[in-house]
């Protein structure tokens, strides 16, 4: 159970619809590291389960090499 993740999970859901509508896009989760992002997501992917959800992740943020 996702708590406090109603709003987000929500939203995620009326663009979902929406690209079903055709008017797709890119949906970006940021937050600090811990917050619950990626339990969102697969809380999100399992109710879609029925639709192809994409979902990729960027690498850690680390200072630059000499």
């Amino acid at each position: 159970m996702l708590l406090e993740r109603e709003g987000p999970l929500m939203e995620l859901t009326r663009l979902a619809r929406r690209a079903a509508e055709g008017q797709g896009g890119t949906v970006m989760v940021m937050g600090e590291a811990g917050i619950g992002k990626t339990e969102l997501l697969r809380a999100f992917a399992q109710q879609h389960r029925a639709r192809r959800v994409l979902w990729g992740y960027c690498e850690p943020l680390s200072a630059p090499r000499p």
